[in-house]
């Protein structure tokens, strides 16, 4: 499971979306080096 920073995931939003559908793998938004939320395909909790 890949971690970004909120401001990586502000800079490259489009990518990320992009990366989070084709690989149907979540990716971990942190926030001061603390998991704050998860980006995940609907469905897949």
């Amino acid at each position: 499971m890949k971690i970004l920073s909120a401001l990586d995931l502000r800079k490259k939003l489009g990518a990320v979306l992009n990366e989070v559908s084709s690989q149907k793998e979540p990716v971990i938004i942190s926030r001061a080096n603390k998991p704050l939320a998860v980006l995940n395909l609907r469905g897949r909790l």
